[in-house]
């Protein structure tokens, strides 16, 4: 249960503000917490509409929590947060969740915070519990689960209360799109399933009817809608209840402080102090590098598109000629009927792995150019709709796009991110054409460092710098303590200082001093996998390992 009494207070007027100051200067905290409730979830097209806070009076083991309106009440509420600022100078410790977030929409408001004592009850949850993911026994890392788990049982009971608000709000919206098209939801679904449909593709009459329902529409739903249909998700806070979403907001900051107030003892008995340290500074970083975001390459995002579209149609007209009639590539049934029936080949299932196993073990020449299209064109599929189109939808709003980083979300200590990972080697088509390149979406200025297994590269590296060569781990990347004959005789040893020998890593001539073997790269998490499993890359569920086996380990080993 909560282990203080909690005092809220809406803020509606200047002297409700000049009450909440002298309580301050009485009380004199060192701990105060803070929140936001938005506009939404971009982090620089958004806006809070509702600011609360409060501080902690610890002796007399009470709590008190303030909110105010910003959207109704304007004027008192900019006083207000600028005197609150004012004394947040004078705190420990200001404490968010996920505060990068708040501090965003703090500054998208006008109003970034000016001091630097913001930390985040997410770096406390890490540091202050065992290094598990939550499914294998650790932390929740979430707001309200971790509070429901650790502070109060009933903590998740004002969020579905919202939550259901939206969801009323949204299904009203659906059921008059439903009304107006004769379409089902169901109906929707799979005309949209396919990646290549859009509103305008739509048969004449229903997309007569989705037009006069957009209209509809609000300007603050629609603003939310990166797909044609509207969800829970689409429906701003702005359109609940105000009363129950002000108690929602005074339970955030209440959760956020009980929470904080819980670990903050633990980090010292766990020897965290240097890491937290580190932590919170690199918070401010982390908000600039947020901020900044990556510019679009718009230009050759919409000649892509395009050329995506034209090729995905003319290679699922080469399918329906294979078969005599169009199928859909996630028709697993239907494929593995083709297959039996067509061609005589019998498959437990037509899973990625197993089309792929096929490729190597059949000789129809016809068979194999109907499965590598099946499996070309699940892959332009999954291209088309997870890099592309998510930037075709953000081009809707703004010019860059905006990722979060999270340095809280690996156990391992890593930073993780929103953002789509792109491969590195661009896609082409079946005349080896380049087709589309998701990094080439980012216009890269300044310096830009991207190699697979960076952080081990480096790691490599390092041990020479510290006088301590790990060698084997330094073969791994380069032709580290290696030798080539050159074409009159000489003998030249590899030096990682000579630009010419880092331009000529792959050279067949480099081998070892010590036996004079050819040196060959390593792909060091496929090592460990077969050293962990025995398992070789050419065993079908080595792919699999590696990841789920390999990088873990190596990754756990470095940090």
């Amino acid at each position: 249960m909560l282990t203080y009494n909690w005092v809220n207070k809406e803020i509606k007027t200047n002297e409700d503000t000049v009450n909440m100051m002298l309580l301050f200067n009485e009380v004199n905290p060192r701990y105060g917490g803070f929140d936001t409730e938005t506009t939404g979830l971009h982090i620089t097209l958004d806006k809070p509409f509702l600011y609360q806070f409060g501080f902690i009076d610890e002796a007399t083991k009470t709590g008190y929590v303030y909110a105010v309106d910003i959207e109704r009440n304007p004027e008192v509420a900019m006083t207000c947060i600028k005197n609150w600022y004012n004394l947040c100078k004078r705190l420990d410790k200001l404490v968010g969740f996920n505060v990068k977030f708040d501090m965003h929409m703090m500054e998208n408001l006008g109003l970034p915070y000016p001091h630097h004592n913001i930390t985040d009850d997410k770096i406390y949850i890490r540091l202050g519990h065992d290094a598990l993911k939550q499914e294998n026994g650790g932390p929740p890392m979430s707001l309200k689960e971790y509070a429901r788990r650790y502070i109060d049982p009933t903590a998740k009971d004002n969020e579905r209360i919202i939550a259901s608000e939206r969801t009323a709000i949204a299904k009203n919206f659906t059921t008059d799109l439903k009304r107006r098209t004769g379409w089902t939801v169901k109906q929707f679904d799979e005309f949209f399933g396919d990646v290549l449909n859009e509103i305008e593709d739509l048969p004449a009459k229903v997309k007569e009817a989705y037009d006069g329902w957009y209209e509809t529409v609000p300007e603050e739903i629609k603003r939310h809608m990166l797909t044609p249909l509207l969800d829970t998700d689409c429906i701003p806070y702005t359109m609940v209840d105000r009363d129950n979403l002000i108690k929602y907001g005074f339970y955030d900051v209440i959760y956020t402080l009980e929470i904080f107030m819980k670990l903050k003892d633990i980090i010292p008995i766990r020897h965290q102090e240097q890491p937290l340290a580190i932590e919170e500074e690199v918070i401010y970083y982390f908000y600039d590098m947020e901020r900044t975001g990556f510019e679009m390459n718009k230009p050759y995002i919409l000649e892509t598109k395009q050329r995506m579209k034209e090729y995905m149609i003319r290679r699922r007209n080469d399918l329906k000629e294979m078969v005599g009639y169009p199928i859909k590539v996630n028709q697993h049934p239907t494929i593995k009927r083709i297959l039996k029936d067509k061609y005589n080949i019998v498959a437990e299932s037509t899973g990625s792995t197993v089309l792929d196993q096929m490729m190597a073990s059949i000789d129809n020449e016809e068979a194999k150019r109907f499965v590598s299209t099946v499996q070309e064109l699940r892959t332009l599929d999954k291209w088309y709709q997870t890099y592309l189109m998510r930037f075709i939808k953000e081009m809707k709003r703004c010019d860059r796009v905006y990722t979060q980083i999270d340095q809280t979300g690996c156990v391992s200590g890593r930073v993780s991110s929103d953002f789509q990972q792109f491969p590195k080697f661009p896609i082409n088509d079946v005349d080896g054409n380049e087709l589309f390149a998701p990094r080439r979406m980012i216009n890269i200025t300044g310096f830009y460092l991207d190699y697979s297994q960076i952080e081990l590269r480096l790691q490599a590296f390092y041990t020479i710098l510290v006088g301590d060569p790990d060698k084997n781990m330094c073969r791994a990347y380069m032709p580290y303590m290696c030798h080539r004959e050159l074409e009159d005789g000489t003998i030249e040893e590899f030096d990682y200082e000579n630009p010419q020998h880092i331009k000529e890593w792959a050279d067949p001539r480099w081998c070892h001093d010590e036996d004079n073997t050819p040196w060959k790269k390593v792909d060091l998490h496929g090592a460990t996998t077969t050293a962990a499993t025995g398992l070789t890359p050419d065993d079908p569920e080595f792919k699999e390992a590696r990841s789920h086996i390999g990088k873990r380990v190596n990754f756990a080993w470095q940090f």
